[in-house]
């Protein structure tokens, strides 16, 4: 006959190793956090109309916290990714994937993953663009419309080397035949230069003599907040604030 007093500690051991489980799993569930940058590039907590939705997890949306803070699910699928996107009425949407080697890898750190920035989504409006070769400098002039004068405003450039189809919703980032940059802008006509020598301090060093440079100009958001990010499944480059029905004719030059 067992003994009913073995039989009950052994149940009391199983039932404080479960709620210990429990503990720990909360404790060590990786944290995410929401960074909201206003118009004028200023860190803010409003946090009302922000969600964040999960898929391949148990729930579909996570609530978050007075200081934009949440904890990230538990997986569905172990052999997929954990997508995470945040969004906010007149913001972009901003996604991140997470595999179960990453999840695992903070949960034993008890680490946060990178904050999800949020930023004004643009309005700029690019008319033109034109430009003419200066020596080892290529100056163009860019006009811009504006519906408010904000530090955010800005317009983002997208150049390729040899290869006409310039856009930003087709961007991987390929930093052997490409470039991208922000620069922040005022109404009406606005001036820049880049370079296009084989030095360290050029921006587009990967360029030679003989390539055919295509340019193109749309209006996005200017922050020292970066919140571009891959997509996983096409491997393009998202650009979540950018106004990609405003953008300018693509331009081309020769490089000398």
């Amino acid at each position: 006959m067992k003994n009913p007093f073995l039989i009950l500690l052994s149940f009391c051991v199983i039932l404080l190793s479960c709620n210990k489980s429990s503990v720990d799993q909360s404790k060590t569930a990786p944290k995410g956090k929401i960074l909201l940058v206003d118009e004028y590039n200023h860190v803010v907590s409003d946090y009302a109309g922000v969600t964040v939705s999960c898929e391949n997890s148990d729930v579909t949306n996570i609530s978050i916290d007075g200081k934009g803070q949440f904890s990230l699910p538990k997986m569905v699928n172990n052999s997929a990714d954990l997508k995470i996107s945040v969004s906010k009425p007149g913001y972009g949407t901003v996604t991140s994937y997470y595999s179960k080697a990453q999840l695992d890898s903070l949960r034993i750190q008890e680490s946060s993953i990178t904050d999800f920035v949020l930023l004004p989504q643009s309005s700029v409006a690019v008319n033109s663009l034109s430009g003419t070769i200066d020596g080892d400098n290529f100056k163009m002039v860019f006009n811009v419309s504006l519906t408010k004068d904000r530090p955010t405003n800005g317009v983002t450039f997208f150049l390729t080397k040899n290869n006409s189809q310039v856009s930003y919703d087709s961007w991987t980032g390929n930093i052997t035949n490409s470039r991208s940059w922000t620069v922040p802008v005022k109404s009406g006509d606005n001036l820049h230069t880049f370079c296009f020598t084989h030095t360290i301090a050029c921006p587009c060093d990967f360029l030679s003599s003989g390539d055919t440079v295509f340019i193109k100009a749309y209006g996005d958001t200017y922050s020292p907040s970066d919140n571009r990010y891959i997509d996983n499944p096409t491997g393009r480059l998202i650009f979540p604030n950018i106004n990609g029905n405003a953008s300018s004719s693509t331009i081309y030059f020769v490089v000398p």
